[in-house]
């Protein structure tokens, strides 16, 4: 896999709400691979100034919650 097929892969699983260590394990890379793509994912919006890894953020950020939510749903709560 090169460089933009596992970015492609990491950016996939990272708005779906997979933490970094689950896209290491799924992809067979270290945690400090997937650090390294996010992170040139992050400087590389913000100096085109494209949103889009705040968009893939925030995705993750309401799939974790929804994930929560059916968890005390499931408590009776």
């Amino acid at each position: 896999m090169d460089a933009s097929e596992n970015l492609a892969a990491i950016m996939q699983r990272r708005a779906l709400g997979w933490t970094q260590q689950e896209i290491a394990n799924d992809l067979s890379v270290s945690e400090s691979s997937v650090s390294y793509h996010l992170r040139r994912l992050k400087a590389k919006s913000q100096a085109e100034g494209i949103g889009i890894f705040w968009e893939i953020m925030a995705s993750s950020a309401v799939r974790y919650m929804n994930q929560k939510m059916k968890a005390l749903q499931g408590l009776g709560l």
